[in-house]
C-alpha cells in the first residue's frame, strides 16, 4: 500500500540530502521521496533553501531559529510560551504505533518478516524431518536387531 498524499516537512539540507540512503538502509523498503508543493521530486535540494528576505539579507534560515520563533508566537504564561492544545492531538496524521503486543507486531508483516516466517518454518520443517528420520532408522535398527537375536 503506498501513500499518494503530500506532507509539508522542514529539513535542514544536510538531512534532506540523505533521504536517499533512507531506501539503501531499509533494503528499499521505504522510499522516502521529497517532492515540491505541486508533488515533482526535487532534485536540487539548494534551490529549496528557506531564505529571509524579509530582513533584506537573503540569509538562510535555520531550523532551529524557525521553531524558536514559531514558539514565540504563543500565548505567554509567567513569560513561557505554551504549546496548544491543538498540538496533542494528531488530527488525522499519520501516527506511529508502539504496540508491543507480539500478535499485532506479527500480524501485519512486511516483505523481510515473510521471508524470516518462511525460514523459520523452513528450518522447524527440515528439523522435524530429520527427527523423523532419525526416529525412523532406529527404530528399524531396533527391530533388525531383534529380528537376529531371534533368529539365533
Amino acid at each position: 500500500m503506498y501513500d499518494t498524499e503530500l506532507y509539508r516537512v522542514v529539513a535542514g539540507l544536510y538531512s534532506a540530502q540523505m533521504l536517499s540512503v533512507v531506501g539503501d538502509k531499509s533494503f528499499g523498503l521505504l522510499s522516502i521521496v521529497p517532492k515540491t508543493k505541486e508533488g515533482s521530486p526535487i532534485t536540487d535540494f539548494e534551490a529549496q533553501i528557506v531564505r529571509d528576505i524579509a530582513s533584506g539579507n537573503n540569509n538562510e534560515v535555520k531550523e532551529w531559529f524557525s521553531i524558536a520563533e514559531y514558539l514565540k508566537s504563543f500565548t505567554k504564561v509567567n513569560g513561557v510560551s505554551q504549546i496548544p492544545l491543538y498540538y496533542s492531538e494528531t488530527h488525522g496524521r499519520k501516527i506511529v504505533d508502539n504496540n508491543q503486543n507480539i500478535f499485532v507486531v506479527l500480524s501485519n508483516p512486511n516483505r523481510i518478516a515473510l521471508i524470516g516466517y518462511g525460514v523459520v518454518i523452513l528450518v522447524v520443517v527440515l528439523v522435524v524431518l530429520i527427527v523423523i528420520k532419525v526416529a525412523t532408522r532406529k527404530n528399524r535398527l531396533r527391530h533388525s536387531g531383534k529380528q537376529t537375536d531371534i533368529m539365533k
